[in-house]
């Protein structure tokens, strides 16, 4: 019976412990988020052919006020001759729409305002996009990225991240910054359905349904604990993924999913214009938040333009930046050069809605519409902060004098209205609150 032992009483060794299949399934998702690569230079898809519209279709474009009369004589509506151009976009506020004009528009400039045919200007998107929140050595590193960026030639480059302090010094020309906002309640609305009907990552049922039914816990939020710093978008099986392996994408993906929701539906725009300091995250003294954020955008950007406006932000972006975006100097841009993307007018959604599917959710009873308010309060402040600056900052460079039927034109320097000669200090000041 002896003789069955092992030799010189050797042991055998423990069995390996086994890892769940969800841990293995997050270090492989993990390992290929942090696999280095390099940065992108294919600049987005730019706006397809006009497609033929009737006179009334064409009557009822909602078009840019003519930039004939710019007054050059007032320095907010100067142009800046920056080498690069960072557009920090904040989730759901149109960004695939106007980076889609924006592309256009570099070939456009090139040929009408340097007689090239394809522009010198280099589109850079890094390959780590999913981390909106900086710690201070990685900021550093992607300050230092822009300036390299910058070293090679005049270039345009996009990430979703908070405000990065500094970087318009990251070049000696200067790196301008732009950026486009939302109505902050519109732009939560907007996120969930994108997750539930576009990308279907959670239940699709409308948002009154998810926070009357507790699924979005909206109520017991806290910055500290619910801020999502990365977007981990996990990669999607094969098709040939087994069903186990479908399930743990679609648990993870759902979780990861309304923790988003839930972050970018509590003063997200605040902290997204205040930047990465901790004064952007204190609890106990939201009001600093606030003020940095309206300081970041009245002295850190060229402009900060409104979704509900796109067409002026846009004819903004071309007198600011004209070397990037001028374009064609005799056209004024009009809605049909911003594509829709990810909308009920998006051609994913057309057909969804052709085969009889859902794809939004109704409007909010007013108890959960006042609950977004409330939890939104500094957004809204800071949103109608913003589209004060915007409108008159329109009203000044565009010479509306506040009408609506295009831009008179009031005559040289010396011949203008009060209000055209004001202190720019005392034209954009806005008050505190919303009227």
């Amino acid at each position: 019976a002896g003789g069955s032992g092992s030799s010189g009483g050797a042991v055998a060794p423990p069995p390996a412990k086994r890892i769940s299949h969800i841990r293995a399934y997050k270090e492989r998702v993990k390992q290929h988020l942090e696999t280095p690569r390099n940065a992108s230079t294919t600049p987005p898809k730019p706006p397809g052919p006009r497609k033929p519209m009737s006179r009334s279709q064409r009557l009822a474009l909602k078009r840019a006020y003519a930039a004939s009369n710019v007054p050059t004589w007032h320095a907010e509506c100067a142009p800046r001759r920056p080498r690069g151009v960072l557009y920090n976009r904040i989730p759901k506020s149109g960004s695939a729409s106007i980076m889609s004009w924006m592309s256009g528009q570099l070939n456009l400039t090139a040929y009408h305002r340097f007689g090239k045919n394809v522009t010198d200007v280099t589109w850079w998107s890094p390959h780590i996009p999913k981390h909106r929140w900086l710690a201070e050595d990685d900021l550093a590193n992607y300050v230092a990225s822009l300036s390299e960026y910058g070293r090679r030639g005049r270039f345009v480059t996009q990430r979703h991240v908070y405000h990065p302090d500094g970087v318009e010094r990251a070049h000696a020309d200067g790196v301008a910054l732009v950026n486009l906002v939302r109505d902050p309640i519109d732009r939560c609305v907007s996120r969930y359905n994108y997750e539930a009907f576009y990308k279907k990552r959670l239940p699709p049922v409308d948002f009154d349904a998810c926070l009357d039914g507790g699924r979005c816990d909206f109520k017991h939020w806290h910055v500290s604990t619910g801020e999502q710093h990365r977007y981990q978008d996990y990669p999607v099986p094969s098709r040939k993924a087994s069903a186990k392996e479908w399930k743990k994408f679609q648990r993870l993906s759902y979780n990861q999913s309304m923790a988003l929701l839930r972050d970018e539906c509590h003063d997200y725009m605040t902290r997204w214009f205040c930047g990465h300091g901790p004064e952007c995250r204190d609890d106990s003294d939201p009001g600093r938040a606030l003020e940095k954020a309206k300081h970041n955008v009245r002295h850190a950007y060229a402009h900060v333009g409104v979704l509900e406006d796109l067409v002026n932000t846009a004819q903004m972006f071309r007198i600011l930046l004209p070397d990037f975006f001028e374009g064609d100097p005799d056209r004024t841009p009009d809605e049909a050069d911003f594509p829709a993307h990810h909308t009920e007018k998006s051609a994913v959604m057309v057909h969804a809605a052709a085969s009889g599917a859902k794809t939004k959710s109704a409007p909010l009873a007013p108890h959960n519409l006042d609950l977004l308010y409330a939890i939104n309060k500094r957004d809204v402040e800071l949103y109608y902060y913003i589209l004060g600056m915007h409108q008159r900052r329109v009203r000044l460079c565009l010479r509306t004098n506040g009408e609506v039927r295009g831009a008179r034109d009031h005559g040289d320097e010396g011949d203008v209205p009060d209000w055209a000669t004001k202190d720019v200090t005392a034209l954009l000041r806005v008050k505190d609150r919303p009227e």
